[in-house]
């Protein structure tokens, strides 16, 4: 049975996805997108059903031990190593393939609805390159911080963007981080997502510009707005709205 798959993940501006057995901002919390991930991954289009979580060994052992599992989700972990599921998971697979093959049976059909793969970076990259449709969710951290494990590169010639959910991610921001939302899918063409996110502004208003069939979030006043489109216009790519973020960095 071919599936639909998706993704769910946090990067930093060089998808840095983890550090030290932690996330990379690690132990700054970013509440708003810890909801967004909760709500992604916990909501069910088939009353009676619930979604799958699938991690590798170590993503489980760094979720904190009161909050495994991960609630009102099927969890299952994935190791080579481990002959029993740790305690709290439901399911262990011994890899990815195998884990697909469980959510196959008879029993796990009649429970399951969406399928989410969660982590770490070596399980994203097997399921970015399995054939079927594949759904990544990215929240893309706006500012750097140390890391030792990334998100393998999404390659726009076989991702498209998803401008239906992007226009309904709401885009956070704190003192000293920013974030924005990329939805990709494959198989399918071209597509990119970029936030600009000015960080001195008290007055914001939102509205949303198509940039070289890309789509662009502004977020500011109408003055700065103004500016950014005059500057995205004059240029025919997507150079402009790289040096933009550089200025508000």
């Amino acid at each position: 049975m071919s599936r639909v798959l998706n993704c769910i993940v946090a990067v930093c501006p060089d998808l840095g996805i983890g550090n030290n057995g932690h996330l990379p901002w690690h132990p700054i919390r970013l509440n708003n997108e810890f909801k967004h991930f909760q709500k992604m991954t916990m909501t069910v289009s088939v009353e009676g059903k619930q979604n799958v979580v699938i991690m590798g060994r170590k993503t489980w052992f760094s979720i904190p031990e009161k909050n495994r599992p991960l609630k009102n989700r099927i969890n299952i972990v994935l190791s080579r190593e481990l002959k029993v599921p740790p305690v709290g998971a439901h399911y262990l697979a011994s890899d990815f393939g195998s884990a697909l093959s469980l959510l196959d049976t008879a029993e796990m059909a009649e429970m399951v609805d969406q399928v989410w793969v969660i982590g770490g970076s070596t399980l994203y990259k097997e399921m970015m390159e399995s054939p079927g449709t594949r759904r990544l969710f990215v929240t893309r951290i706006l500012q750097q911080f140390k890391s030792d494990t990334f998100l393998p590169e999404i390659k726009p010639d076989q991702y498209q963007l998803l401008p239906e959910v992007a226009g309904d991610r709401k885009i956070t921001r704190s003192a000293n981080w920013s974030a924005m939302a990329v939805f990709w899918q494959f198989p399918s063409g071209r597509g990119s997502s970029f936030t600009v996110i000015p960080e001195d502004l008290n007055d914001w208003t939102c509205c949303v510009w198509v940039l070289a069939k890309r789509k662009v979030f502004l977020i500011g006043s109408q003055e700065w707005q103004r500016a950014c489109r005059r500057r995205m216009e004059s240029s025919t790519d997507l150079k402009c709205m790289r040096a933009l973020t550089n200025d508000l960095k």
